[in-house]
């Protein structure tokens, strides 16, 4: 069972919700780092993150917004994401990687918020 909620950290909207469609990529730690640390994809497109709770997942400039958990990513927008580890890394150094999200090939998606963020 999932619940959903909203936040709404410097104008960026985030929803909690089941994540809809497959699996575009996976992001996983290995030895401290994650792997792949770069990632790019189409807007629509899901990601799958590790984030244990010894690496708590956060995103770039959005604060409010973390995962202590396994969870999925469904990137909206085209833009560059940062993400890092709480614990062992900060906005580009340390733990740390960057989604870049390209414009969709699919003419007929609409997207009212930037990302989508479900728990396993």
């Amino acid at each position: 069972m999932s619940r959903s909620f909203f936040l709404f950290p410097l104008l960026l909207m985030m929803s909690c919700t089941a994540a809809a469609g497959g699996i575009a990529a996976d992001v996983v730690i290995v030895n401290f780092t994650y792997s792949p640390p770069d990632v790019t994809i189409e807007a629509g497109e899901t990601i799958a993150f590790e984030a244990s709770g010894f690496h708590p997942l956060a995103f770039d400039d959005n604060e409010a917004v973390s995962c202590s958990q396994n969870c999925n990513v469904v990137f909206r927008t085209p833009g560059e994401y940062g993400f890092y580890c709480e614990n062992h890394g900060s906005p580009g150094s340390g733990m740390f990687g960057t989604v870049t999200v390209i414009a969709s090939t699919i003419e007929d998606r609409v997207f009212i918020d930037p990302f989508e963020l479900s728990f396993d």
